[in-house]
Parts: structure tokens; sequence; C-alpha cells
């Protein structure tokens, strides 16, 4: 179904209509409480007019807000597909490494085995030009040679000796032969297998693509302008000397009576889309769920991918701990929100690069750095798992995203928080 709003002006019109109608004109019965004075025929055609228009501004409303309740709901399962798209394709992210790593195995084992066969070959080749320069000494020969006698009897008991190892080494070349050809055989299946799930991941990522899409076009249809509160806060990044002082702004402006949610928008660059949403919806769609303080060790990793540093750990780059940690990732990995949230800012940021903060209420935030895209919004509710950004495709190296948690401002541990699966994230 097509939904369709009215626009904000439309509502301003009618609410200037009936202030002139109520306040202006006079009512009624005033119009009609003078000294006995009967109605005209053109006051009751503008009363009849009146009513008509106040019966269609009733309506109208009324399908407003039925269009405003199918809208959200819309919303609301477009979310819910989104996540599962999302799981989809880090599943097919899992999927294509264990191939890639599976295959990775078997040729080097086949490289192994290889190498071996060759050893094996260059031997048995010297036993068997040895053994065949005895066989084609004529048996006449011996009698005309000295000593022949204690050497016949010295070569049967060589070729005695040497001829059991050899048929036991030339079986064991064949099963390795076998063994070479089978490897042979999975790397062809493995390959094929390979491709597939190269195919499912882009199939994936092209329905995660159109999921986003359509996300931003019913955002669009019931944005509001929200552009002071942008610039507000954009001031305020501009003014923070740190991410401690900025989340501590941030704090402060949701906490100055300027409404439940603290909107925060970067100013926009060439590769950073954002969107102002409509404040009343995206309350609507907060996700109500267990909250943060008691969800220790229960939050997803935002990516598939290997861990690399640890909080706390030393910096290859100034020596310093690390306040967070940072995690390899394949090339365009999606990055989905660890847990229930909400989008309060998005942009570069001093020296983290474009950077994402999502808010979950008692004093959490989380901060995601590194990556390419971010497909989020501010003042965007999340809920667990949707997608919010992806990562990029650097030619020489694998790309890392850094993950910073916050408590008040104050960077803490992300690692107790983390749900353990040794399948999404790796050491």
């Amino acid at each position: 179904m097509t939904v369709t709003l009215l626009p904000y002006d439309f509502f301003r019109g009618a609410r200037y209509f009936l202030y002139i109608f109520f306040v202006v004109v006079p009512p009624a019965s005033q119009a009609w409480a003078g000294d006995g004075d009967i109605p005209s025929a053109s006051d009751r055609g503008r009363l009849d007019a009146v009513e008509r228009a106040l019966t269609q501004e009733r309506g109208a409303r009324q399908e407003l807000d039925a269009e405003a309740r199918a809208l959200s709901g819309e919303i609301t399962e477009l979310r819910k597909e989104l996540v599962f798209a999302a799981r989809s394709a880090q599943e097919s992210e899992d999927a294509l490494s264990e191939v890639e790593a599976t295959l990775d195995q078997l040729n080097a084992s086949v490289s192994h085995l290889r190498s071996e066969l060759l050893g094996r070959r260059r031997q048995i080749t010297s036993t068997l030009a040895a053994l065949e320069r005895v066989a084609m000494q004529p048996p006449e020969s011996v009698i005309f040679q000295p000593g022949t006698a204690q050497n016949a009897v010295r070569s049967a008991l060589l070729l005695r000796a040497v001829v059991p190892p050899l048929e036991a080494r030339s079986r064991s070349l064949g099963k390795d032969l076998s063994a070479f050809a089978e490897l042979r055989r999975e790397i062809a299946t493995r390959h094929d297998e390979l491709l597939n799930t190269t195919h499912e991941l882009e199939d994936n990522r092209v329905r995660l693509d159109g999921l986003l899409r359509r996300k931003s076009l019913l955002h669009k249809r019931v944005e509001r302008d929200s552009r002071q509160t942008a610039a507000r806060m954009r001031k305020l990044a501009a003014e923070a000397r740190s991410l401690r002082d900025l989340l501590s702004r941030l704090e402060e402006g949701g906490a100055s009576g300027q409404g439940d949610e603290v909107w925060v928008q970067a100013e926009e660059s060439e590769d950073t889309e954002i969107a102002a949403f409509s404040p009343p919806l995206q309350r609507a769609l907060l996700p109500s769920g267990i909250p943060f303080s008691r969800a220790r060790g229960k939050i997803m990793f935002p990516v598939r991918g290997r861990l690399v540093t640890r909080y706390g750990e030393s910096s290859s780059t100034a020596g310093l701990a690390a306040r967070g940690l940072t995690l390899a990732t394949r090339k365009e990995a999606r990055v989905v929100a660890p847990y229930d949230g909400e989008v309060v800012f998005t942009g570069p940021f001093r020296g983290y690069g474009k950077i994402l903060i999502i808010a979950h209420g008692e004093g959490y935030h989380l901060l995601l750095a590194g990556l390419s895209r971010i497909d989020s919004a501010v003042g965007q509710a999340l809920l667990a798992g949707e997608p919010v950004g992806v990562m990029g495709r650097p030619e020489n190296s694998e790309p890392n995203l850094y993950m910073e948690l916050h408590h008040k401002g104050e960077p803490i541990n992300p690692l107790p928080w983390l749900a353990a699966n040794r399948k999404k994230v790796s050491s």
C-alpha cells in the first residue's frame, strides 16, 4: 500500500482557519441572538461550509493517524527484516571465511604431499636403476669374473633385503597418490562451494542494501525539520576537546529539557549520508528490552572477524594502552548494532576518523570507528543486530573496526560485556 502523508503546512493552515472561525467570526448562537433576527440563507450556507470543512479535517486527521500507524508498523517490520538479512550476510561471511581457510589447508597439504612424492619417486627410481643393472648381467658372466660365487650370493641377499621394502614403499606411494588425487577432488569441491557462498553473500548484500534504501525512503516521508538541533550538536562536537568531553556534552544536552532523546548530526561529507528523522516516530520505535546494565555477557559482536587488540594492550603506534578493542574483518563486512539503542552521533571526530556513537541508556555509550560507510542517522532507534554500516576495501591489509564502550564518559573493557562466540570472533 502506498502511504501519502499530508504536508505539515496543511495542518498549520487548518489551525489558522479554525482560529479565524472561532475567534474572529462570532458563534452562531451570538449571530442569531439579536432582536428576533432570523439567520439568512447566506449565514446558513456559511455555517454548512464550515461544518463540512471541520468534518473533512477530522477525516483527514484520522486518515493521517492511520497512515502514521501503518507507516510505523511497516518500518518496525522492515527493521526486523534488516536484522535477519544482516545475520544472513554475516553467516555467509563466516561460511566464506571457513571455506577459504579449508582451501588454504588443503593447498598446503597438497604442496607437502607433492614434495614427499617427488622425494620418494627419486629414491625408488635410484633403487630400480640399481636393480635393473644387476638384472641385466647375464648368468654366464659369473663364471668369468673373480669372486663371482661370493658376489652372486651377496647380490641375491641384497635383492632379498631390498625388494620387500621397495614393494612396501611402492604400495605406500600408491596410497599417497590416491590421497593426492582425493585432495585435488576435495579442492575442486571446495572451490565450487566457495563460488556458491560468494554468490550467496553477494545476494544477501544486495537484499540488505535494498532494505536499507527502503528504510531510508520511509523515514524521509515522515522527517521533520531538526536542523536547529543538528546545528547545536555540531557546535558541541566542534567545541569538544576529547571523546569524553563530547559524551559529557551529549549527556548534558540530553538533560537540558530539550527532548527525551539527544539528536546530533555531524557535517555531511561526500561519502556520508545523514537524514533527520521524526522524533515522535522514532520514540515509538525505541525497543524495550533488558537494561544495558543487566546485559553483561549478552552483547553481540558488531562484526565477524578476528580480535587483534584487546582493551589495555599496548598500541602498536603510540605505545599507549588501548581504550577499546580492534577487530580485523573481511573486506566490506557488515557492521551491526551490538545492542538496542539510539544513534546520537555520526561523522568524523578528531583522530577517530568517521565514527558512530550509540546510546544504550544508563550512561552507556558505544563507539564504532573505521567504517567505510555509515547507514544509520542520528535520532534513529536501533535493534540489536540491525545493520549500521559497512567496512572498506583496503588493498594491502584487512579492514579494522575499532570499538569503545563508555560508562558516564569513562572507557571500560568491552570484552566482558560481549557474548562468547568463537565462531563470530577468533583471538
